[in-house]
């Protein structure tokens, strides 16, 4: 007897045969959604007027709210969120009028907007009176997501309200995608916006019914704009304040937000976005100069505000990878799986499943175990008859949908046992 017992143990080892990962599975498990305000960052404001027409790009502090251990809301000691404001005026002439009394400002966390004029319990402000024709000014918001950290297309929206009101003047705001690619981390055509061109919009652009974004480009996908025009244009023959008055009206798109504005951003949903910029105009350009004076008597202050970016991180992947081995005994074999780790932290446990028909069916194994080095055996007892295709499926235990397929394996061929054979007494 105890020679048999020899025999068996050399014969398992022996016909050991080890088979690896060739195919799989995956799918991605839900997304974390969720959003962040502006009034979430510390204290931060920026102003330029016609006499300091750049307040330099300023950065705000970091926002840690993604856990990336457990994909979810959470802090993991990495930055994630980061905001940058700069303010620009443009002033087309150096003297006439008040040259300097042209303002845009705008403030994030808790502050006020610092100069009078616009509303300071508003986000964004601007205000002319008198000044240079065609002066223009806007705030560029640059929303960066670091670190790996990113939004699908399909989860972005930047919430607004006021942002293309009642004004004098032309009031507007629209955004555009600087850095994404597809869901697979393939570049994609992001549009080439020019701010530059802020500076040459003036009151025949703006007559000809052409928006501040279609005048630098911010237009077709990953581009998002609520810049209807606004305001009745002066008549010189008519209008007050020596035909340069212009009358006061608030647009169509006034208070829509970038996802009603351009589902999507005009991207595929899954595309995924590491950088969008915000842009809040202002202009005087629906007036034009009528007596020589070298200014426009268009005179206004209005106020927009944002209230939050809404984002969805990519879902994070869902499946496994394992060594997977087939351990022939008697004429039958056994599965085997070893390193078995799941793509996604939140994974836990994984049930077995087997196919020796293509994939057309699947027989359930064992269920519940604990995702690590293993060894785990299904003890199947399966024909060892070197010729069968056999699929080996790790399943979630939380979730069916979630799955890697491994093979498919051939199945190894019987052995003759070694035997040993002693000599006659």
């Amino acid at each position: 007897m105890n020679n048999i017992l020899k025999i068996r143990k050399t014969y398992r080892l022996i016909l050991l045969v080890t088979a690896f990962l060739v195919s799989g599975n995956d799918l991605m498990l839900a997304q974390f959604c969720n959003s962040f305000g502006e009034g979430d960052f510390d204290d931060l404001c920026v102003s330029a007027t016609a006499a300091a027409p750049n307040s330099g790009a300023m950065a705000s502090n970091t926002l840690d709210i993604y856990d990336a251990s457990t994909g979810a809301a959470g802090a993991d000691g990495t930055a994630d969120v980061q905001l940058t404001l700069e303010a620009v005026v443009s002033a087309p002439c150096a003297t006439g009028g008040d040259a300097a009394d042209f303002l845009i400002e705008a403030c994030i966390g808790s502050a006020s907007l610092p100069l009078p004029g616009p509303s300071s319990g508003s986000d964004f402000g601007a205000s002319t009176s008198n000044d240079c024709a065609c002066a223009n000014g806007y705030i560029c918001v640059t929303i960066d997501f670091l670190n790996g950290f990113t939004t699908t297309a399909g989860g972005f929206d930047l919430a607004q309200s006021s942002n293309n009101g009642s004004s004098e003047g032309y009031e507007a705001s629209f955004g555009y995608v600087t850095a994404a690619t597809d869901a697979d981390g393939n570049a994609i055509t992001l549009p080439t916006v020019n701010l530059a061109n802020v500076a040459t919009y003036c009151n025949s652009i703006y007559a000809a019914g052409t928006t501040i974004s279609q005048h630098v480009g911010a237009t077709g996908a990953g581009t998002y704009s609520t810049d209807d025009q606004n305001a009745v244009m002066n008549d010189c023959a008519s209008s007050g304040q020596g035909g340069e008055d212009t009358g006061s009206g608030t647009a169509a798109t006034n208070g829509v937000s970038a996802a009603s504005a351009s589902p999507n951003l005009g991207l595929n949903a899954t595309d995924v976005i590491t950088q969008v910029k915000h842009i809040y105009f202002f202009s005087n350009a629906p007036g034009s100069e009528c007596d020589a004076d070298g200014d426009t008597g268009v005179g206004t202050n209005p106020s927009g505000s944002w209230s939050e970016v809404d984002f969805c991180a990519p879902p994070l992947p869902c499946g496994f990878t394992a060594d997977i081995a087939l351990t022939e005994f008697c004429g039958v074999y056994d599965i085997e799986m070893t390193n078995v780790m799941g793509q996604d932290p939140t994974q836990t446990s994984f049930d077995v499943e087997y196919s020796t028909d293509n994939g057309a069916t699947f027989t359930a194994g064992s269920t519940g175990n604990a995702i690590g080095a293993g060894p785990f055996v299904e003890n199947v007892d399966l024909t060892a008859n070197g010729t069968d295709q056999v699929i080996i499926r790790l399943i979630d235990s939380g979730n069916a949908n979630c799955f890697d397929d491994f093979g498919a394996f051939t199945a190894p061929a019987p052995a003759t046992p070694f035997i040993t054979t002693f000599p006659g007494n």
